[in-house]
């Protein structure tokens, strides 16, 4: 073998007996634990803990729940009416004297603070949230005493967020008097 030969042959097996070398080395560092990868390694083991506890409490949970629709009388479980009946906005599921499901006006909407929830109406009206719109609705279509105005039994969203300003308003607003 001529000498380049031999020094490219010497300076690949070096290369890769380096290599080796530097890999053993991050095997080690990679076993020993830090007191960070060890806070880390302990957080994750107690996560998980609580994760088994939370399944076993919701286990507990749910069995609990199959015991109340138990009725030894008809020879099983009663399935709750409500879980396949789909109501539309502005109701919800009940079960009526006979443990029948039927969809009733949402007695109250949940308060609204944020303005993002705002919706404009088809009558150019800006309502709370698209609950209250439904639910208005829903009143108004069942005859309820609660209903503001009969023009509400057919009221739905036109867009989402505050009404804009119509443009008969900015036409009035604009011609003199």
């Amino acid at each position: 073998m001529k000498f380049p030969e031999v020094f490219i042959f010497l300076l690949i097996v070096t290369t890769v007996t380096s290599k080796k070398a530097h890999r053993k080395k991050e095997k080690k560092h990679l076993l020993k634990e830090t007191p960070a990868e060890k806070d880390i390694l302990d957080f994750l083991q107690d996560d998980e803990k609580d994760e088994e506890e939370h399944t076993k409490k919701k286990h507990t949970l749910e069995n609990e729940l199959l015991l109340e629709n138990f009725d030894t009388e008809k020879g099983g479980y009663n399935e709750d009416p409500c879980l396949k009946h789909k109501c539309g906005p502005g109701k919800q599921c009940e079960i009526d004297d006979n443990g029948k499901a039927q969809c009733v006006c949402v007695p109250k909407c949940a308060e609204e603070d944020d303005s993002r929830r705002k919706v404009c109406s088809n009558h150019n009206e800006t309502w709370s949230s698209d609950c209250e719109l439904y639910r208005m609705r829903c009143l108004c279509t069942e005859g309820a005493d609660e209903c503001r105005q009969h023009k509400y039994k057919h009221v739905h969203i036109d867009y989402y967020g505050p009404c804009k300003a119509s443009m008969l308003l900015l036409s009035r607003l604009k011609m003199p008097t």
